[in-house]
């Protein structure tokens, strides 16, 4: 009935956006009803509200008010020994009010769609709203890169292997920015970058959120955060933090350069003097560093 209306409204509309239905029985041939029932869906569809929303960016702010899809104006002629005054006070309201308005004669009905549905139909206002990540991200709760690795593994490929190409490209996650900071025309930096090892970890966390707001199954996330498993540097893993792997197979592995040979040493008297076992392993020739050994997936 809506979208009928909306097509009606938008062919016939006078000069002050009105459009008027002067035949009843012609709008109720083209629903397949009585012109009676046709009087009910109008006098509901005029009660119908709908949420209108709208976002500040900046400030990640949301609000909702509601408005009517339509407004609409029955012009009804007066039963003998009726008046003005006496038509005007009739207090029937629903179903009451669906009675009377069933059982009346009316001449015209008058049909404006609302303001913000106008802005919808236009693409100013609900309808560009609702396809606007800030406002999917804010409805479904979740923080700008969790929201990205949901759309970006998709439901239908949760455990989608995320490797360096694609946590830079602007393809994909487009964190390059976030990695490597921003630099000016002149290739002067203005804003640092966090790194390849925090934004990882900002990923594992992002899919710990997803996690536990239900957008990934367990043996989902279970799969997905071994990808994000890195191994941490002596400056990271003090003493008393080794006893937080008791019950892992704990393995060693940092550069192939000698800092990374000296480090992986430090790090295995670290768990031997915690009374843990470690394995060393050193990485496959060709490749530099741990990172690019697990991004790679070797």
């Amino acid at each position: 009935m809506g979208n009928l209306l909306i097509k009606l409204w938008q062919k016939n509309k006078d000069e002050k956006g009105i459009y008027t239905i002067k035949n009843l029985t012609e709008i109720a041939r083209i629903m397949k009803t009585r012109p009676q029932e046709l009087k009910v869906y109008l006098l509901c569809l005029a009660g119908y509200q709908y949420p209108v929303t709208k976002i500040n960016k900046e400030t990640r702010t949301l609000s909702i008010y509601s408005d009517k899809l339509f407004y609409i104006k029955f012009n009804m002629r007066f039963k003998k020994g009726e008046d003005e005054d006496s038509f005007n006070n009739d207090y029937r309201t629903g179903t009451n009010y669906i009675n009377f308005i069933r059982d009346r004669f009316v001449k015209s009905v008058e049909i404006t769609p609302s303001a913000s549905l106008i802005e919808g139909l236009e693409g100013k206002g609900l309808g560009n709203v609702l396809v606007d990540d800030n406002f999917v991200a804010f409805s479904l709760g979740l923080s700008d890169l969790a929201y990205k690795l949901f759309c970006f593994s998709g439901s239908n490929r949760p455990i989608f292997k995320i490797g360096f190409k694609k946590l830079t490209s602007k393809k994909y996650l487009n964190l390059g920015k976030q990695i490597y900071g921003v630099y000016d025309d002149k290739g002067k930096r203005i804003r640092a970058g966090q790194g390849k090892r925090r934004i990882l970890e900002n990923i594992k966390r992002a899919f710990t959120e997803l996690l536990d707001k239900g957008h990934l199954k367990e043996w989902e996330y279970n799969e997905i955060k071994d990808q994000f498993n890195w191994v941490y540097s002596d400056k990271f893993i003090k003493p008393e933090k080794a006893e937080l792997f008791k019950g892992f197979e704990v393995v060693l592995c940092l550069d192939n350069d000698e800092s990374g040979k000296l480090a992986t040493q430090a790090l295995a008297r670290i768990f031997l003097l915690q009374g843990q076992k470690a394995k060393t392993k050193r990485l496959p020739d060709g490749i530099k560093d741990i990172t690019e050994y697990f991004i790679k997936g070797a």
